[in-house]
């Protein structure tokens, strides 16, 4: 059966082949049964009227408490490319420690229609030829699907082309199909992703546009995201959100300094799942960052993630090495809000660094 939400109500269709729900479970399987979990309790008043007749209307009022567990303990992941597609070339070593990633992120360009509908700014292709291209709602789907089937837990970074003008009526309908056809599975996403670039337009592979967002608009539009899923009751779509973490030694971060990250702190609070991009070989000033970040934004019950994790650029070229990945590893013990680490990107790792990478992930997975 497939799921739909027309005009704010749920009507449902058989479909051969397919199941969903309209339910939100709130529980799912895990592929290791030591992880640790991390619960994020989401309190949702809803107020609902309703007409019964011409003349009279009856007003109700409800508050919930939903607990949107999340399995985590200090895990790994990397780029749908590497992970799942043959045709790269790192392809056969990831394989060899499948076992100890957990976490597959993908990336797509869309605009969100105010039917609900997604509209790709972007070529679609599956797969992916690299891993950051358009996506209509199916194609969305097919890539939570095989992820899952993969046996990963899905992070899609679904970036809105149309960020600063999406209207509510249309993230009620998106969200609300979302859920229901992902049924007992859960994903995290990501509706826009290192928005605090400094100068615009900055880059934005994939898009057509920069990924650069004006606070305001940012704050505003989380927020509305934010409440659209909690009026909703959806349990098993998690929002995150995740800026990019400037070295100290940018013109960027010498120019503007923490305002980098302040003006954009309210809409981060809005986000299950708190978290940066970092490419940085100076490994002790990245996680020193990311903690100083993470307390500024003080919400310690939620987890972090490097949802972009290498030592530099992918453009550059740069190797990571297995040394990068054994020191970065080693600062997990003083920086335990940490959970996540997703390596990026999967064309510039050596087997050697893919080794490194499966033993250091066993040992810190819990």
């Amino acid at each position: 059966m497939v799921g739909s939400i027309v005009d704010g109500s749920y009507s449902i269709s058989k479909s051969a082949g397919r199941r969903s729900t309209t339910v939100a479970r709130l529980s799912t399987t895990s592929r290791r049964s030591t992880d640790l979990t991390v619960t994020v309790t989401v309190t949702t008043t809803v107020t609902v009227t309703v007409t019964t007749t011409a003349t009279e209307t009856v007003t109700t009022t409800s508050t919930t408490t939903n607990q949107l567990q999340l399995t985590i303990g200090v895990h790994s992941g990397s780029l749908i490319w590497s992970l799942m597609y043959p045709e790269s070339g790192s392809y056969p070593y990831w394989q060899q420690i499948k076992e100890h990633i957990k976490y597959c992120i993908v990336q797509f360009y869309a605009d969100l229609n105010d039917d609900g509908s997604l509209t790709p700014t972007a070529p679609i292709h599956f797969p992916l030829e690299w891993g950051c291209e358009g996506t209509d709602f199916d194609n969305l789907m097919l890539y939570c699907q095989e992820i899952i089937r993969n046996g990963f837990y899905p992070i899609i970074d679904l970036f809105l082309n149309n960020f600063e003008t999406v209207t509510e009526s249309g993230l009620r309908v998106f969200l609300a199909n979302w859920s229901i056809n992902l049924g007992e599975n859960k994903v995290i996403w990501v509706p826009c992703w290192e928005y605090n670039q400094v100068k615009a337009p900055g880059w934005g592979t994939g898009s057509s546009r920069s990924y650069r967002i004006e606070p305001t608009d940012f704050n505003r539009v989380m927020m509305m995201i934010r409440k659209v899923r909690d009026d909703l009751r959806i349990g098993n779509i998690l929002l995150g959100a995740y800026p990019l973490l400037w070295p100290l030694d940018s013109w960027d971060y010498a120019q503007y300094g923490d305002r980098l990250y302040e003006d954009w702190l309210p809409g981060m609070r809005m986000a299950d799942i708190l978290g940066v991009s970092s490419y940085n070989a100076k490994i002790d000033e990245a996680w020193e960052e990311a903690r100083r970040l993470y307390y500024c934004i003080n919400q310690p019950e939620k987890p972090f993630f490097f949802f972009e994790y290498a030592n530099d650029y992918p453009q550059t070229g740069s190797v990571v090495t297995a040394g990068f990945v054994n020191d970065s590893y080693a600062e997990i013990p003083s920086h335990s809000f940490v959970k996540v680490i997703i390596w990026w990107h999967g064309t510039k790792y050596t087997p050697e660094t893919i080794e490194a990478i499966g033993i250091n992930a066993a040992s810190y997975e819990g």
